[in-house]
């Protein structure tokens, strides 16, 4: 509809400039002649109009590829914004619990090593109790176990008298009982 619009008052235009310059000829061939310009005036036009319309829709078609890879553009910056707003959010609770753990870990550390110390106190085997009461028992001042003390057998002095029993021999022992 837009096309016989503009194409009849050019065709209109074309005729009222040709049809002076025709002159005084036959009115067919005038006739004639006047069609035939129009009709190649038309033909013209319409070829022009036809190649308007492919340039007119290769620029839409190269605006639409442009409008969908800034529509592109856009959900990609998009996406990046709300990815960056999560890691936001994200972070500082991440930080939070990393120092809470740390802090639980600072204060179970002490607890860890005394129970491991405790545990190695009370894992100790009957074999090692029984060897520290031994060793207590045997290191007593008054310790059953250990033969009393003798006193020690040494030479009398000058203004000692001798001991009786003692004839001064030192290979010389006292008769040991037979059993």
């Amino acid at each position: 509809m837009n096309r016989t619009r503009g194409t009849v008052p050019l065709i209109l235009l074309t005729a009222s400039v040709l049809l002076p310059l025709t002159g005084c000829t036959n009115d067919d061939d005038r006739m004639w002649e006047l069609s035939h310009e129009v009709t190649q005036a038309s033909r013209e036009l319409v070829e022009a109009d036809a190649e308007a319309r492919k340039e007119i829709v290769e620029i839409h078609r190269d605006l639409q590829e442009e409008r969908a890879g800034l529509d592109r553009q856009h959900e990609e910056l998009e996406a990046e914004r709300r990815e960056i707003a999560a890691q936001r959010h994200r972070d500082p609770l991440i930080a939070n619990a990393l120092l809470t753990a740390g802090l639980i870990l600072g204060a179970l550390l002490p607890l860890a090593v005394a129970f491991l110390l405790l545990g190695q106190h009370f894992s100790q085997s009957d074999d090692d109790r029984l060897a520290d009461v031994l060793i207590a028992e045997i290191t007593a001042p008054d310790s059953p176990l250990l033969p009393a003390e003798r006193e020690q057998r040494r030479l009398p002095g000058p203004d000692e008298p001798a001991e009786p029993g003692d004839d001064g021999d030192a290979d010389s022992e006292q008769p040991s009982e037979a059993g």
